[in-house]
């Protein structure tokens, strides 16, 4: 009796297991009807990105005859945006609010260093590089975190749009929908080893074949078509419970299970695979999915991508382009049009086909020419400034035109060139902004995995924090997990280092490497340090991925990867150098020292020579000056004895003198020559007195020997004379001295 009633109940139970999966069946087909227009426009998308496959359907049921050519722009737009989208080394922050205590502080730094553990050994960036190109052309991209089990460590794995579906009452935001479920291609042979899934014994080995081989195939065995047959299972994180009828027999089974329940089901099956609790509670019942979204649909959870607006343009430009090459091809042919009347089949094919220098005999009627070349010319330039229109306005509609063109174009200003510049990237920056908080999103899941599943300590085969960052961080991880999910969420504040998400070029990183070489190499030359800076270089080097490392090391700083021992060898070899450095220094020191001393001692030595040459000469210049003076005396006496000038004797005038100095002079040639020798004596006299610098007489000045004797002094002293000594020839005219002393 109790078999009976336990097997009536298994059969309710069956009974009721395939209603709800019937149940789900029409809900996953309303969510993929409401898919379904997302899909198509990704697909539309996708064949031009995918290059070779894009297919002219436009043309299929046009009727359209000649070229057909593909003028795929999305292409290159596509792969100028997803570089300025993806960051290269996202680095997670994780800061603590103000009325967070110290001891918790301690525990957000041990999880953000386990979170970039996490980025790093998952490889999270690869699955997020595909969810941004899926982003591009569909859309919507999608990731899902859970739990790996052989690593130990959350994992973080890609999801394409076509194999999931979400709740069609879900107006804009993921939170909204009451259930998603992702569909995942699994073999029967790992369904059946897996302890996660039930009822496997039902499952059908021929209900999908694997693709290149039908499961039904009778010459393969029973235990090939299960290792090789495939089925579609469901995965469906419900937040509504399992969808039974509210029977009075379900109630208990639905209080168990709760409202966010797991459940699984194949393709082609009518009883549930796996049916439990979310294996993962994260907060306010999140579902483990994040998705990516550019732009928002106001009508349907579905958005569309940055690409999906300049599709009518693509498929625009397809057909001008082929349009303009046929126009072009047309235009390219000549004809050749002949008078039937003179010209036969035979003799053009004769003229056509035959040899060359051929003689064909054609008739000629009324003087006209039996052949005239005829060429349809075309004009492509207007079809042509269409087409540049055309490609324009998609590059416009996509966000991409001055990325492509690389900012061409004349401007005015420096001012325009940074608007310019600046309206170029707000759309990059908006999309970046979007990526951002998608990346944070990401980095809360995986915070809140770690929470739940990594231990504080290391036991057996599971793996604690211990493993993964030492015994030191067992401490702050015991008091992060006495957190709740809702007490994190306001414990933690999320973020993304701004610096992280674009990634610089390869100019600028160069730039950024030389200037902190030039602000550490004075401080480790100082040290003698030199491997120290040499390890940190090499790994700025390997971080940002340049060329070798040894081509942009200095030579100084000895090669990469030397052991401890050559290590020591060359700071002992740089110790020796330093200081044979500084001996020679010291030496050079020294000899600079008496250097300048030898200098100073010729220099004193110098001017005490020119100081005795300076007192011979003075010495020797007023000796001069006396025999001068003494010469002039004695000239004063002769030309008081001077006879008077014979009349008509040849006078040569000397400058304005009167006639009696004019005549004293012509008179007598010794007075001539005594003037000329006293000149040059006076003036080699008044040259040396210049450069040993020998002062006058204070009390009596004496003159200018050279004024005196060259000018007018000593002329008009003899015209005195003159005039004293004859006062017959008339009143002398008396010129101005310059010095009556002499």
């Amino acid at each position: 009796m109790p078999e009976t009633e336990s097997g009536a109940a298994a059969a309710r139970e069956g009974a009721s297991d395939a209603g709800a999966v019937e149940l789900w069946k029409r809900w996953l087909e309303g969510g993929r009807k409401a898919r379904a227009t997302s899909d198509a426009e990704r697909e539309r998308a996708f064949k031009y990105v995918k290059g070779g496959e894009a297919q002219l359907e436009q043309f299929k049921n046009a009727g359209w005859e000649g070229h057909k050519v593909v003028a795929n722009y999305l292409y290159p737009t596509h792969k100028v945006l997803l570089p300025h989208l993806v960051p290269r080394h996202p680095r997670g922050l994780m800061t603590a609010t103000p009325a967070t205590t110290p001891e918790v502080r301690e525990s957000i730094s041990v999880l953000e260093e386990k979170v970039a553990y996490d980025w790093r050994e998952g490889h999270y960036l690869r699955e997020c590089r595909k969810a941004v190109n899926e982003t591009l052309m569909g859309g919507l991209g999608w990731v899902r975190a859970s739990w790996d089990k052989e690593r130990q460590i959350p994992e973080l794995k890609h999801v394409k749009p076509t194999m999931i579906l979400v709740d069609p009452e879900a107006a804009e935001e993921l939170s909204e929908a009451g259930w998603v479920a992702q569909q995942v291609t699994m073999r029967v042979a790992d369904i059946r080893a897996d302890p996660f899934f039930e009822n496997v014994e039902k499952l059908k080995p021929e209900t999908f074949g694997t693709g290149y081989e039908k499961a039904d195939d009778t010459s393969l065995t029973r235990f090939q078509k299960e290792s090789l047959s495939t089925v579609r299972v469901w995965f469906i994180w419900s937040r509504r419970g399992e969808g039974k009828p509210n029977a009075p027999s379900d109630q208990d089974q639905e209080e168990a299970l709760g409202d966010n329940v797991l459940l699984c089901y194949a393709e082609g099956h009518d009883f549930w695979l796996h049916k439990s609790p979310w294996p993962l509670s994260f907060d306010h019942d999140e579902f483990p999915f994040r998705c990516l979204r550019f732009n928002y649909d106001p009508d349907k959870f579905h958005a569309y991508g940055p690409m999906q607006p300049a599709l009518a343009i693509q498929e625009f430009l397809n057909w001008q382009v082929s349009f303009l090459v046929q126009h072009t091809k047309k235009g390219a042919c000549v004809k050749i049009v002949y008078d039937k009347g003179m010209v036969t089949q035979e003799q053009l094919a004769r003229i056509f086909n035959g040899v060359d220098f051929e003689a064909v005999a054609v008739d000629f009627i009324d003087g006209k020419e039996p052949f005239k070349i005829v060429s349809l010319e075309s004009d492509p330039t207007k079809l042509e400034g269409t087409i540049q229109i055309a490609k324009q306005m998609l590059f416009d509609i996509t966000g991409a035109a001055e990325l492509i063109m690389g900012g061409q174009g004349k401007t005015q200003s420096a001012s325009e060139a940074q608007i310019r510049e600046r309206r170029a990237q707000n759309r990059i920056e908006d999309m970046s902004d979007q990526v951002k908080d998608f990346l944070i999103d990401i980095n809360r899941a995986i915070s809140m995995i770690e929470i739940l599943k990594t231990p504080a300590r290391s036991s057996g085969d599971d793996r604690g924090i211990d493993f993964f960052l030492g015994d030191a961080a067992i401490g702050p991880w015991e008091k992060l997990k006495k957190l709740d999910p809702q007490r994190m969420r306001a414990e933690v504040m999320f973020d993304i280092d701004a610096g992280t998400m674009r990634r610089p070029t390869r100019e600028q990183q160069l730039q950024d490497l030389f200037g902190l070489w030039d602000r550490l190499a004075p401080m480790y030359a100082q040290t003698g340090r030199w491997q120290d800076l040499q390890r940190l270089v090499a790994r700025v080097i390997l971080a940002l991925e340049l060329p070798d490392p040894q081509e942009l090391i200095p030579a100084e700083m000895g090669p990469l990867g030397a052991s401890p021992e050559q290590q020591a060898q060359e700071q002992q070899a740089m110790a020796q150098q330093q200081a044979q450095a500084q001996q020679v220094a010291v030496q050079e020191q020294m000899a600079a020292q008496q250097k300048d001393q030898a200098i100073q001692a010729a220099f004193q030595q110098m001017q005490a020579a020119i100081e005795q040459v300076r007192g011979e000469a003075g010495q020797g210049v007023m000796a001069a000056r006396s025999e001068i003076q003494a010469m002039l005396q004695g000239f004063q006496t002769a030309l008081q004895s001077l006879p008077p000038p014979a009349p008509g004797a040849n006078i040569v005038s000397q400058g304005p003198l009167s006639m009696e100095a004019q005549q004293a002079q012509v008179a007598s040639p010794v007075v001539n020559a005594q003037i000329a020798q006293m000149t040059t004596a006076a003036e080699r006299v008044d040259m040396v007195a210049e450069v040993v610098n020998v002062p006058a007489p204070v009390a009596e000045p004496v003159p200018s020997v050279t004024e005196q004797v060259v000018e007018r002094d000593v002329l008009g002293r003899i015209a005195r004379v003159v005039s004293r000594t004859e006062p017959a020839q008339g009143p002398a005219q008396e010129l101005p001295l310059a010095d009556e002393s002499i």
